[in-house]
């Protein structure tokens, strides 16, 4: 392999995000493209200085950091019967170049990938590939904040196209509301974990559907429960395409619970009762809780909420009320609204906050889930924060 080409396999990696090194490689081939990119290594090697690929002394950096990778891709991992995970999440934090996240949920939702990879568990990531990304703040000269979306290009970013044996992408499709929505994946290779984020910006939708995963946390509460849609239903049939067999879902926030209702579906569909399905999804799903407050859960009206899940609950065989139960406190309360967390808890075997406090905060937050138990009984444990 010449320089350049163990240099494309380092880029095609995500591995080089945490490894400073590898890194430093890719800012010495072009520091101006490097810097302006928010340190995107596939387009510094783009726009290479010739001279730099050229010098022996930095081909042999480049080697060893490529055999570095090869050595780190083949190490054998830290448990042996790990069981097969699938984690979703509606936003990742990996690195600058890749603006698809907004806070704290997607750092930990990258951290934990990466993690993952260093223990070489058996693990896939399922997200949007928003690739509109987040927005960036800034201030015009009369001192009112602007904001703008950078945008992500797939060809200049360590992204590819997920496709079957002749070379065509891999397609599954939902429903939100009346439209059928055509969903693609593009793969990130996350160290030994691969990530895949689901798209619907392709000729194949209405071009009024296509901008859903455009950019996150935007648009009304359609577009949200929409996207929910995509990632929770979607992404679990994505992950059947692909032949990916998931012996647990760790759901990161409400955002994603939706899958739950299509492992419900599933279970259904194989001929099990309502509850052996239902004891048969908990015994898959784990849930994290992030968010202390009441404005940050998702609630959507009951009326938008069967609007847009009706094609799905025609398959999954549910009457009004035994769909909209699952996201209810009440069940019998018709005009609670459809709560995310609440299906993420009732669906769930085990539950956790991101901290000692925000464990307990989430306890008092959702004791109305469990009105039989004392407070400090409610399932829902934590788990601290880690940094990768």
């Amino acid at each position: 392999m010449t320089t350049r080409d163990k240099l494309q396999a380092i880029a095609d990696n995500l591995w080089w995000s945490w490894t400073p090194e590898a890194l430093d490689l890719f800012r010495r081939l072009n520091p101006g493209a490097f810097e302006a990119t928010d340190h995107n290594p596939i387009v510094a090697l783009r726009h290479a200085d010739p001279a730099v690929l050229d010098d022996p002394a930095f081909g042999q950096e480049v080697d060893a950091a490529y055999r570095r990778l090869e050595g780190y891709l083949n190490a054998p991992p830290y448990f042996e019967d790990a069981p097969r995970t699938a984690y979703f999440c509606m936003e990742y934090g990996l690195h600058e170049s890749l603006p698809f996240y907004s806070g704290g949920l997607g750092i930990l939702a990258g951290d934990h990938a990466k993690a993952a990879s260093d223990l070489g568990l058996p693990f896939t990531a399922v997200g949007l590939f928003l690739r509109g990304g987040y927005f960036k703040q800034f201030f015009d000269k009369k001192g009112r904040q602007r904001a703008e979306f950078p945008g992500i290009d797939a060809t200049s970013h360590p992204l590819e196209l997920v496709t079957d044996e002749h070379g065509d992408p891999i397609t599954v499709t939902v429903h939100t509301g009346s439209q059928e929505l055509h969903l693609r994946a593009w793969r990130i290779r996350l160290g030994r974990v691969n990530m895949y984020l689901l798209d619907t910006d392709f000729s194949a939708n209405p071009f009024t559907l296509r901008f859903l995963t455009r950019r996150l946390y935007q648009g009304d509460r359609t577009t949200r429960i929409q996207q929910e849609i995509i990632l929770g239903i979607g992404g679990v049939r994505m992950l059947r395409a692909l032949g990916e067999a998931p012996e647990v879902f760790h759901l990161n926030e409400g955002h994603c619970a939706f899958l739950t209702l299509e492992l419900l579906r599933e279970q259904i569909a194989s001929g099990k009762g309502l509850r052996e399905a239902e004891a048969a999804v908990r015994a898959q799903c784990v849930f994290t809780t992030h968010t202390p407050v009441k404005a940050g859960h998702d609630r959507f009206d009951p009326g938008l909420f069967l609007e847009q899940m009706r094609a799905f609950q025609q398959q999954i065989g549910l009457s009004d009320h035994d769909l909209l139960a699952y996201g209810r406190i009440n069940p019998n309360d018709m005009t609670e609204a459809f709560t995310m967390t609440v299906l993420g808890l009732k669906l769930s075997r085990a539950a956790n906050g991101v901290s000692k406090l925000n464990g307990e905060v989430a306890r008092r937050q959702w004791h109305a889930l469990y009105p039989d138990r004392p407070v400090d009984e409610v399932p829902i444990g934590h788990v601290t924060n880690g940094v990768h």
